[in-house]
């Protein structure tokens, strides 16, 4: 069947939302189906993707250069990121439209304009955003709009894709039929970028963040870590921490302006040296806020990669990471989120008693988290999709 796949979000680069995309319209595709992904315009670019099967194609709701910009905005905003939807549904012509999270203006217009022509509406839901997370905060329009669906649109849709079995439930409360999709990894597939890895007989950890601010996602972790690099190896003999992703003088800045000698600022990366860093790490770290909704329903897209690419992951099993991740198997689990959760961890690295099967981690991932093993049951759950219309 024909599978329009929607986001209000660009390809031109790599991003969260564009790999949520690719990994998942190519487990469709591997499945048989074919998958248009549409963002708002043509990319001008997609050469940052990694090989696709058969199938899915990249095609915008209009040409590139087209409405960006505040006018751009704007049309997002009132849910006209793709233009009219009713005449994108009758040029195009899927069986199913999915759409990549649930922006209220336009989820609503393509349910309205699918009912018309019988065509169901899927949303693939990986976050519930809080307000911090939005334009204007509490008291923007993106907040109102962002609760309203969540809270009322998204558990009276007949059809969710979420990431977490925490966020599935919250979906299927007044009756939306869920399938649990944790972020699917091409990283595999993916040739790596040419980075040579230090081999100086330290400990390497990769740590790829994003928001370090108070309040934001990876900030309280990258002091954590870094504060405990300082008390397990002040000396940074022993340990090698890369942190990817924030500006070195952001990070600086963060840390009160003392950085352990264990860090590496490398500041932000092309997404193939990501990956090249992390298979090349003898560890990954993500931390999370037990206390966060938007942390606890999501699924942090860089453990699959780290899990696939077989480098074992630091961290805490927060929300659906205690089905994936296992203690001395592919793991080495913090009990919790403060300075000396995670330098125990690091001891327990650093004092060599652990001993991790990389090819083992690897086929394990695959199995969990890879598009062609996912093929099946998203056929199964187009299908029925489909027949329920």
């Amino acid at each position: 069947m024909r599978v329009l796949y929607l986001t209000t979000a660009g390809f031109d680069r790599p991003s969260a939302a564009g790999l949520r995309i690719a990994a998942v319209a190519s487990a469709m595709a591997l499945a048989g189906h074919e998958v248009v992904v549409v963002p708002p315009e043509q990319p001008a670019t997609t050469a940052w993707l990694p090989p696709l099967p058969d199938g899915v194609t990249v095609e915008g709701a209009r040409p590139a250069g087209g409405a960006g910009g505040a006018r751009g905005d704007v049309a997002n905003l009132v849910g006209r990121s793709h233009g009219p939807v009713g005449r994108l549904l009758d040029r195009r012509r899927p069986d199913v439209v999915v759409l990549y999270q649930s922006w209220l203006p336009l989820a609503a217009r393509l349910r309205a304009a699918g009912r018309r022509r019988g065509v169901p509406l899927v949303l693939d839901v990986t976050e519930w955003y809080d307000a911090a997370a939005l334009p204007l905060g509490r008291f923007g329009p993106h907040n109102l709009l962002t609760q309203l669906s969540m809270r009322w649109f998204v558990p009276r849709s007949l059809w969710v894709l979420a990431v977490s079995g925490p966020l599935a439930e919250h979906c299927g409360r007044r009756g939306a039929r869920t399938l649990v999709v944790p972020p699917l990894s091409l990283a595999a597939e993916t040739p790596l970028a040419d980075v040579a890895p230090a081999d100086d007989g330290r400990v390497s950890v990769v740590a790829t963040m994003s928001g370090i601010g108070a309040g934001e996602k990876d900030g309280a972790a990258l002091v954590a870590l870094a504060r405990a690099a300082e008390a397990v190896d002040p000396d940074g003999a022993r340990l090698a921490v890369a942190v990817v992703g924030p500006a070195p003088e952001e990070v600086t800045a963060r840390l009160g302006g003392r950085v352990p000698a264990a860090l590496r600022l490398l500041g932000p990366r092309d997404w193939r040296e990501v990956l090249a860093l992390t298979a090349a790490a003898d560890l990954s770290f993500v931390l999370r806020d037990e206390g966060v909704r938007r942390l606890t329903m999501g699924v942090p897209s860089k453990v699959p990669e780290s899990l696939v690419l077989g480098t074992p992951v630091l961290g805490n099993p927060v929300g659906d990471l205690a089905q994936h991740l296992v203690d001395g198997v592919n793991a080495v689990l913090l009990p919790g989120t403060r300075e000396a959760d995670v330098a125990a961890g690091l001891r327990r690295v650093l004092d060599g008693s652990l001993r991790f099967d990389r090819d083992a981690i690897r086929a394990d991932a695959r199995e969990r988290f890879a598009p062609e093993a996912w093929a099946p049951r998203l056929d199964a759950f187009l299908r029925s999709v489909a027949g329920g219309a």
